[in-house]
């Protein structure tokens, strides 16, 4: 009986193996890298947006995009794609205006956001720009940036520290960081369509962060443009979500 019994127990465990540990050798390294993003001070940075898709041998540069930081919550983030198509996010700590740049839609005004991850969906981690505001909410944002139980992996790649995730509403992400500062991010979704499988790559490429720079007085003006349609959300909800601003681009020393 006692062999019986035995050889039920091995035959349970080969048919139900031990599930094999998700690697989650860079959270702490990411965990520390958002714990420092946390306390950054007032700068200024400009990125180049990059992409391709299954079919491309390489990337293109498909748009570029600026952020002006000026502490607590207020930014202004200025997006432009390869077509003309653009964003402009302002926030003077408390309102937030979105401008999508298109005078067939209107300007929304709407209230800071408590935290940078409010910002989404407007501010998703793979929009141009956005990564860095994840990046700012802190270590106790870790399991809503990368998936709790997806791997979290680091690996050196000459002098850049590239550590890899899953975010639940983006999929892979790719991060690289130089001395500590962020490089490049690279999101990768994919579909399945027809028996083929399709990926899709955006690669944002960063220059040196730009610290103790004055920015123009109208920086961080929340002030619509005369004559554009306003679409005002501070009445109707509390303030979760975002909205951006019109006027153009305020310049910075840097």
């Amino acid at each position: 009986m006692w062999v019986a019994a035995t050889t039920l127990l091995i035959a349970s465990l080969q048919d139900n193996p031990k599930p094999t540990p998700v690697d989650r050798s860079g959270e702490g390294y990411l965990a520390k890298l958002l714990d420092s993003y946390s306390k950054l001070p007032p700068f200024y940075l400009w990125f180049d947006r990059y992409s391709r898709d299954t079919d491309s041998s390489g990337f293109e540069k498909s748009g570029t995009a600026q952020l002006w930081y000026g502490g607590g919550k207020k930014f202004r983030l200025y997006s432009m794609g390869q077509f003309g198509d653009g964003m402009l996010n302002v926030c003077d700590g408390d309102t937030w205006l979105r401008d999508p740049l298109d005078l067939s839609q209107p300007v929304e005004l709407d209230a800071a956001p408590k935290t940078w991850q409010a910002m989404y969906p407007q501010a998703s981690p793979n929009q141009n720009g956005c990564l860095i505001f994840w990046l700012m909410d802190g270590k106790a944002s870790l399991n809503d940036l990368a998936e709790k139980d997806k791997p979290i992996t680091m690996l050196r790649k000459g002098n850049a520290m590239v550590v890899s995730f899953t975010n639940k509403s983006v999929g892979k992400i790719q991060i690289e960081i130089v001395e500590g500062w962020l490089s490049a991010s690279e999101f990768v979704s994919s579909f399945d369509f027809d028996g083929t499988h399709f990926e899709f790559i955006s690669r944002d490429e960063y220059k040196p962060f730009v610290f103790g720079s004055r920015f123009d007085r109208g920086t961080f003006d929340v002030t619509p443009g005369k004559g554009v349609r306003i679409q005002d959300l501070r009445k109707k909800k509390p303030a979760t979500s975002g909205l951006a601003a019109r006027a153009g681009v305020a310049g910075s020393d840097h």
